[in-house]
């Protein structure tokens, strides 16, 4: 292999490896339980629930917010003013 060919692709590697790192540091937020909610439901029903969020990235996340919605129809609706 030639030294061009050998520095380029060396120069690749340590480019990939660098975007790789760089990725692995960022935070990585998943929704790894969420209980289930009561069987029926009206609209405007409350109810609680229980979920766990695990950061698997490689940084620390900020403050977030999860927020949850149940739709019949897979649509997210915008909530009528009270």
């Amino acid at each position: 292999m030639n030294r061009s060919l050998a520095g380029a692709l060396a120069a690749a590697f340590v480019l990939l490896t660098a975007a790789a790192a760089s990725a692995a540091a960022l935070p990585d937020l998943e929704v790894n339980y969420i209980s289930a909610p009561p069987s029926a439901l009206q609209p405007g029903d409350q109810f609680t629930v229980t979920a766990r969020v695990a950061n698997l990235g490689g940084a620390k996340a900020g403050k977030s917010t999860a927020r949850f919605y149940i739709s019949q129809d897979k649509l997210l609706a915008e909530p009528e003013a009270v």
